[in-house]
């Protein structure tokens, strides 16, 4: 539920909702703070960065897989970019 605090013992977090992306939009950024946790219900997610102004792809993630969690964990910004 959007709104919801969860506990745990290593502290808490918010339950955010679920949000559906076009293939358009970028889902975050790299170097953009990190303010999210993402869990894939449905579709597919890229895993990318830029290098020399080119798209490597890193990993394609389903339904189910976890991403963006590591610029939580680190307090960071992103080290990759996510699109549907």
């Amino acid at each position: 539920m959007a709104g919801e605090t969860k506990t745990h013992s290593g502290g808490s977090w918010e339950v955010m909702g679920k949000k559906h992306y076009h293939r358009v939009e970028m889902i975050f950024e790299e170097g953009e703070m990190g303010l999210a946790t993402y869990i894939i219900q449905t579709g597919a997610v890229e895993l990318f960065k830029l290098e020399d102004g080119e798209r490597v792809s890193l990993a394609t993630l389903r339904a189910g897989e976890l991403f963006g969690e590591a610029a939580i964990l680190e307090d960071s910004v992103q080290a990759i970019s996510a699109r549907p």
